[in-house]
């Protein structure tokens, strides 16, 4: 149908487009909004090798996902492009990775991100809403959460 034909095209243009190409990016953009979830997917894996590093638009359209996007596979898809495409210190790249740190279904990722936002491991990420990093004892018993 439909989504299939998008999907082959963005494969298509994911493969063709120069680095940086502003159609091929505003295209793919649009492409992580589309209904079809499996296009959100391709498009937010594919925008990094086709967005020149920086992009705003790139930027802004994988930060949406990660916020708003209602299926968890791919806030975290969105969560793991951020860092490929946002350069360090990006506020609203750290913004959209902060934003999910309160999803327990994606704290570890945001986590990530925000260690490889912030200047790689051991970075200063300041706001965690309190709450520790993955895998580590909680006040709760010793319990991991």
């Amino acid at each position: 149908g439909r989504a299939e034909a998008r999907l082959v095209a963005l494969r298509t243009l994911a493969r063709e487009a120069p680095l940086g190409d502003a159609r091929a990016v505003e295209a793919m953009c649009l492409c992580v909004r589309d209904k079809a979830r499996g296009l959100r997917l391709e498009a937010i894996a594919a925008l990094p090798q086709v967005a020149a590093p920086g992009d705003e638009r790139a930027v802004a359209a994988i930060a949406a996902a990660c916020m708003d996007d209602m299926r968890e596979e791919v806030r975290i898809a969105a969560l793991r492009a951020l860092p490929r495409l946002a350069p360090a210190r990006h506020a609203g790249a750290i913004a959209a990775a902060n934003a999910m740190l309160a999803d327990r279904r994606v704290r570890h990722e945001a986590q990530s991100t925000l260690r490889l936002l912030s200047g790689g491991v051991g970075g200063d990420v300041e706001d965690t809403h309190g709450l520790p990093p993955c895998g580590t004892p909680s006040k709760l018993g010793g319990r991991v959460v």
